[in-house]
C-alpha cells in the first residue's frame, strides 16, 4: 500500500478542488511537504476592494470598498481555561473576523456588524490552532464607505446584503439590492454598476448558490441572475405568499426560501383599563 505522501499530485488536486473552505485547504496542505507542493494555497481576498459608484449609485462619499468577513466555530481544548481571566470558559466560541489590512483582523458579533469591544473576560488571550478545531461556518461581504465614516446615520445609508462571485480568470461579480428595490450588479471587467430594470415587486434578498446568483422578491418569486443581467434572468420558483420578508438560506445541498415575520408589539391603552387593572373586552 502506498504511503499518503506518495499519492499522485493529480489526485490531491482533485480532492482539494472539492473543498469549499480555506480552512480545509490549509489543513490539507499541512499534512506533509508533498501535499503542500501539490496544492496551491487558497486565494487571498484583497481588502479593501474599491468600488466606485456609477449608474444609479449616488456618489455620497466617493465610493465603497468591499470587505470580506468569515464566521468560525472554535472548539477549544479542555485545558484552555488555565489561560483565561475567568473561571467560566465555554468550550465553543462562534466568532466573526474581518480586516481592512493584511495581518490585522477585527472581531465582530456573529449576527451583526458591530465590533466586539472590549473582548469578553472569558475570551482566550491566545488560541493554539494546533489544538483547536476551527470550522468555517460561512462568509459575508459588506459594502462600506471609502472614507471610513463611523456615524450611525451614515453607516445606515447602505446596509443591503452583497453576494460575491469570482471566476478563475480573475473577474468578479457583485449582486446587491439597489435603494429602488431593483437588483444591481457590478462587473470588475466593466468597472461599473448596472441596475437591472426587470422588477415586478421590490427584491428582498440575494445569494450565491452552486456558483450562481439567486434573487427573491417580496412575493417569493425567485430568479437566477446571469452575468449579463436581465438578458439572462431565469425564473426558478413562482411566488409563494406569506410573511413580511423573504430570505434565501443555504442548508446543506438545498436552497431554502424562508418567510420572516416582523414582531409587532401589543400596545395597551391605559384608558381602556379601570383602576382595578381590569378592562372591558369586546370578545364576548
Amino acid at each position: 500500500m502506498a504511503k499518503w505522501s506518495q499519492l499522485p499530485p493529480e489526485l490531491l488536486e482533485v480532492i482539494a478542488n472539492r473543498m469549499e473552505s480555506s480552512i480545509c485547504i490549509l489543513r490539507f496542505r499541512s499534512v506533509c511537504t508533498a501535499w503542500r507542493a501539490a496544492v496551491k494555497p487558497p486565494d487571498r481576498f484583497i481588502n479593501p476592494f474599491p468600488i466606485l459608484p456609477t449608474n444609479g449609485f449616488e456618489s455620497l462619499f466617493g465610493g465603497f470598498y468591499l470587505s470580506k468577513r468569515t464566521i468560525f466555530l472554535l472548539s477549544l481544548p479542555p485545558n484552555s481555561s488555565r489561560n483565561l481571566n475567568s473561571n467560566v470558559c465555554p468550550n465553543y466560541w462562534m466568532i466573526k473576523t474581518g480586516g481592512i489590512s493584511p495581518g490585522i483582523s477585527h472581531l465582530f458579533y456573529p449576527l451583526s456588524r458591530t465590533h466586539v469591544e472590549p473582548l469578553p473576560a472569558s475570551f482566550p488571550n491566545a488560541i493554539d490552532l494546533l489544538n483547536t478545531r476551527v470550522h468555517e461556518l460561512g462568509q459575508e461581504y459588506v459594502l462600506e464607505y471609502v472614507n471610513h465614516v463611523r456615524s450611525n446615520d451614515y453607516s445606515s445609508l447602505y446596509m443591503e446584503k452583497v453576494a460575491f462571485l469570482s471566476q478563475k480568470n480573475g473577474d468578479c461579480f457583485l449582486l446587491t439590492i439597489h435603494i429602488s428595490g431593483k437588483i444591481a450588479m457590478f462587473r470588475s471587467a466593466d468597472k461599473k454598476w448596472v441596475v437591472i430594470d426587470e422588477m415586478q415587486v421590490p427584491y428582498d434578498d440575494v445569494i450565491v448558490f452552486n456558483g450562481k446568483f439567486y434573487a427573491v422578491d417580496n412575493n417569493g418569486r425567485t430568479v437566477v441572475v446571469g452575468f449579463d443581467g436581465a438578458d439572462t434572468m431565469t425564473l426558478v420558483a413562482k411566488p409563494v405568499f406569506g410573511g413580511d420578508r423573504k430570505c434565501l438560506v443555504k442548508s446543506g445541498q438545498d436552497l431554502l426560501l424562508v418567510d420572516i415575520y416582523n414582531a409587532i408589539p401589543i400596545v395597551v391603552d391605559d384608558a381602556d383599563h379601570d383602576h382595578d387593572g381590569h378592562g372591558d373586552s369586546d370578545l364576548g
